[in-house]
């Protein structure tokens, strides 16, 4: 299964100027916390988007999950928490 966000407006993360207007789509993996015996990734689809400020050094950027994962991350926020209480 797929999941993606459900957001229709996205704020730039340079000058949090809002836009809708999508440049691409990729899909993301990531590492979640096990169940039972089996190991979760998650397929993400996430959007790029053009930033319509034309004075933004950033022309093209993608949305952020801030609830999910950190930018550029390949773990889920909670699984990176669980691990960082082990170690």
């Amino acid at each position: 299964m797929i999941v993606s966000a459900i957001s229709r407006v996205v704020n730039c993360p340079v000058c949090n100027q809002p836009t809708q207007k999508i440049h691409s789509r990729y899909e993301r993996l990531l590492a979640d916390l096990p169940w039972a015996d089996y190991s979760i990734t998650l397929q993400l689809r996430v959007r790029k988007f053009f930033c319509i400020n034309s004075l933004c050094k950033r022309r093209i950027f993608t949305e952020r999950l801030t609830n999910v994962t950190a930018p550029r991350a390949r773990k889920t926020l909670r699984l990176a928490q669980r691990l960082s209480v082990i170690g």
